[in-house]
Formats: structure tokens, C-alpha cells, sequence
């Protein structure tokens, strides 16, 4: 006796719904899971309170994460303010938060207008820092090309003259990309599961719901490594790059340090009333002796004083602080070769300073006491040249204390 037949439209009936609820099932438990922080789902500890997947996607998780903590502060730049900034240090006074840390690897300024923008638009913001990566020579700035996808996230654009805030047309299309995208791609997937089986990885990194990714990964690189390979990694990638600038330089002799990027966000700034502080951040002296020996100390001390000459002393709404100058933290003798255990204080790497220093630096600004840690730069102060790092000439602004 032949077995009985399903009809072939209830057949595709039944695949399709079975179908449907598996796809349910998947978009259901990536949005409680929520790995890129994009849907708000409440963070519930041992299940998804630390965002482990949420790093490589930050640029995405971050655009709307600011939108659900709407900043008082913002914090502006690359991965050193990212890793070495705490915007729940005890060190914020209340007037100043809620702070958030939307400090992106590799951000360059349109990224950090972009950025901006976008905490501007959330409608508290009244503080702003901008951490600047040394701008030592290089290829002109490229022309304005089409919004890219994270300026497709922003809630607004610019219009007029540049500082005015309009709708971003495109934000809607892009948000509804980002959470199908983070609902039922099979990578969204696989980040729900690392997520929750990762909660008690102690080398993971994390997102925090103020935007802070954390030292978790330095952490593990140093243990695993040294300190002494960090160093010698970012040794290696610092040379081939200022070794870039100089030959730049030396084509371009002449040519002065292109600030239109930092006097535009300085503009918008002032247009929004918002108070700015820019860092010029502090680095090892292993990158000090390298800008030397590679003839740039004269160009980053003519970008420093450029940045000075944009911020005149009686604008009390900008501020520009110098931390890049010699002095016991940037000092900070390495472990040998073959030491894993022992932990440096100061820095991770030349570039990348640590939250211990970070927390200095944000006293500083702050108003914290002179202890020869940083030092403001206006237009009126006068740089001139100095010995240091090893007798190599750096430059050093004598600023207000």
C-alpha cells in the first residue's frame, strides 16, 4: 500500500512556517542578546552584560548607545582615548555627566565631528574633548566624498554654513539595515552565542553602556606577550609611518599643518555652545626619541603651535592642553624580553597610555593641581626649542600653569 501523500501547497504551508518560526526564534534571541548594543535590550549579568562581540562593530554599537545615554560629555577620538579615558571616572564633577566615550580605533577628525554631531543631536550636550592623534606630515586631506555608512547612522547632517543641524535623510534606511542585520545574519548569530557563553572571560573586551571598550585586551596581549613585544610591534608600525612624514616633510618643506578640520569643529563648538577641550595627548618616550630621529620635532612643534594659534587666552569656552612633553610617567622603563609578569603602569604601548595616566590627565584638565603633568597652550604663549628625551631637541609650549 503506497503512503499517503501531503499535498504540495500544504507542504510549502508547513516548510514555510517552520521556517518563519526558526526565524523568529534566531531574531528573538539575538535582540535579547543584543551583541552590538544596537537594539537597548536590557543588560542582564552572566547572560549579555558584557557586550565581548560589540569591539569590531563599534563604530555601529556606539552610534546608539549615545542616543540612549544622551551625554552631558563627550569624548572624541582615537583608540588611546578609547582604551585610556574612564567616562565614569570619580574624577567628572556632576555638572559634567552623564560622559560618554565614543573614542573609535583608527578615528580621524570627520569621524570625530561625525561623532559629535551626532551627541549634539541626542540634545544635552554641553562638553565636548577632543584627544588629537600628532598630525607630522602627510598626503593632502582627501575631498568630501558621499556620507559613509557610519555618517548614515547619524541623526543629523550638517547644513548652511556647516555648523547648522538638519535631519539626515538617510539615517531611517541605515537603521533599519543595522537591525536586520544584527536580528538574523547568521554572524549576529554567532556573536549572540560568544556573547553569552563569553560573560566570564576575563581577557574579553567589553562595551560599556557609556561607550567605554576597557584595558581587557591590553591585558591579555601583555601577559600573553610582554611588554617588551608591544613595544617593539608599535616600534616597528611608528617608524615605517614617521619615516613616511619625513619623506613628505622634506617634498613639501614649506608646507604648514592643515588645522582646517579642528577649526571646524572648534566652529561648531562655538555655534552650539558647547565647551571644548582639546589634548594633545601623552606618548612614550620611545615615540619621542622617534619623532627626533626622524627630523620631525620641528613639524610637530609648528602643529602644536598652530593648535595654540587657534585658541586664544580669553576664549574660556576652548581650552588646549599639552601632554606630550618628557617627564617621569613617559619615562617609564620597560620589563626585559623574557618578563611576563611584571606590569607597567603608565603605558601599554608608546602610543596607547593606560587608565591609571588617563585618570591624571583628567584631573589635570579638570583642575586638578600643577604637578608638571601637562600644560595649556594659547595663542599668546611662546614655544621655543628644548632638550630632552635623551638630548634630542623636542619642542615644549611654556604655558599657564
Amino acid at each position: 500500500m503506497a503512503p499517503p501523500t501531503i499535498p504540495a501547497r500544504r507542504f510549502c504551508l508547513v516548510w514555510l512556517g517552520a521556517l518563519l518560526a526558526i526565524l523568529a526564534v534566531v531574531a528573538g534571541f539575538d535582540a535579547a542578546v543584543d551583541p552590538y548594543a544596537v537594539f537597548g535590550a536590557p543588560r542582564l549579568a552572566g547572560f549579555n552584560a558584557r557586550k565581548i562581540a560589540a569591539a569590531p562593530q563599534q563604530r555601529m554599537a556606539k552610534t546608539y548607545e549615545v542616543e540612549r545615554i544622551r551625554p552631558v560629555t563627550v569624548l572624541l577620538g582615537s583608540s588611546r582615548v578609547d582604551i585610556g579615558l574612564d567616562p565614569a571616572s570619580p574624577a567628572w564633577p556632576v555638572a559634567m555627566r552623564p560622559v560618554f566615550n565614543y573614542g573609535l580605533d583608527g578615528m580621524g577628525l570627520r569621524q570625530a565631528r561625525a561623532a559629535l554631531m551626532q551627541a549634539a543631536a541626542t540634545g544635552r550636550l554641553r562638553n565636548a574633548v577632543l584627544v588629537l592623534d600628532p598630525d607630522l606630515g602627510g598626503d593632502a586631506p582627501a575631498p568630501p566624498g558621499p556620507p559613509d555608512e557610519t555618517e548614515r547612522r547619524l541623526l543629523v547632517r550638517t547644513g548652511g554654513d556647516g555648523t547648522a543641524l538638519v535631519p539626515n535623510p538617510a539615517r531611517r534606511r541605515q537603521h533599519l539595515s543595522d537591525l536586520f542585520l544584527s536580528a538574523l545574519s547568521l554572524g549576529a548569530l554567532r556573536d549572540s552565542v560568544r556573547t553569552v557563553l563569553g560573560q566570564d572571560d576575563p581577557g574579553a573586551a567589553d562595551l560599556s553602556p557609556a561607550g567605554a571598550t576597557g584595558e581587557n585586551r591590553f591585558r591579555a596581549w601583555a601577559a600573553a606577550s610582554g611588554y617588551h613585544a608591544m613595544f617593539a610591534q608599535k616600534d616597528a608600525a611608528n617608524a615605517e609611518k614617521l619615516a613616511a612624514a619625513a619623506r613628505w616633510v622634506a617634498a613639501h618643506p614649506d608646507a604648514a599643518p592643515d588645522l582646517g578640520a579642528v577649526a571646524r569643529i572648534i566652529a561648531f563648538c562655538r555655534a552650539h555652545g558647547l565647551r571644548l577641550v582639546i589634548i594633545i595627548p601623552p606618548v612614550h618616550e620611545h615615540l619621542l626619541n622617534q619623532i627626533a630621529a626622524h627630523g620631525l620635532a620641528d613639524r610637530f612643534a609648528r602643529w602644536k603651535a598652530g593648535l595654540a594659534a587657534l585658541v586664544p587666552a580669553s576664549d574660556a569656552a576652548v581650552q588646549l592642553w599639552d601632554f606630550s612633553g618628557a617627564g617621569p610617567y613617559v619615562s617609564e622603563p620597560m620589563p626585559p624580553p623574557d618578563d611576563r609578569h611584571t606590569m607597567l603602569r603608565w603605558f601599554w604601548d608608546p602610543t596607547h597610555f593606560t587608565r591609571a595616566l588617563g585618570e591624571r590627565l583628567l584631573r589635570r584638565v579638570l583642575g586638578g593641581p600643577a604637578d608638571g603633568f601637562g600644560a595649556r597652550l594659547t595663542a599668546e604663549v611662546n614655544t621655543k626649542a628644548d632638550t630632552r628625551a635623551g638630548g634630542k631637541p623636542q619642542d615644549v609650549a611654556r604655558a599657564q600653569p
